[in-house]
């Protein structure tokens, strides 16, 4: 023993929980912004729609690794992507439900941009600085 104690925190699935919600809740408020400029717009193409949701779904999974980081606060790789994988996940069944036939390839792009996007949000949340403030 080298006296100093060090603490294991074991797995979190609140923390996960949380951040994928929050990740659903900024993909939905993203997505409703992006319908009102869809609407103005008219038409628009279906491969531009696929990549703003793709876009849409990466700034969500950020979010949810962020976010389950801000409950967690450490190991932000792995939790950040495990709530990317998460949110992932909830949309894959959403669209199953709602869509029947996933396309697997646009579906094996979004995992991959959704785990990445999430444990970039994780590593950036866990490597961020608190502020100290200055009490006298």
């Amino acid at each position: 023993m080298n006296g100093y104690k060090t603490a294991k925190r074991s797995f979190s699935a609140a923390a996960l929980l949380t951040g994928a919600a929050v990740g659903a809740l900024v993909c939905a408020l993203l997505l409703a912004i992006c319908s009102a400029v869809f609407v103005k717009l008219g038409s628009v193409p279906t491969s531009a729609a696929q990549t703003i949701t793709t876009a849409v779904g990466a700034a969500g999974a950020f979010a949810a690794g962020w976010s389950a980081l801000k409950l967690y606060g450490s190991r932000g790789l792995v939790m950040g992507a495990s709530a990317g994988l998460l949110l992932f996940l909830s949309t894959l069944i959403a669209g199953i439900i709602a869509k029947e036939t996933p396309d697997t390839a646009a579906a094996a792009v979004k995992l991959i941009v959704f785990v990445i996007a999430g444990a970039v949000g994780g590593v950036v949340r866990v490597n961020k600085r608190e502020k100290i403030k200055n009490v006298r």
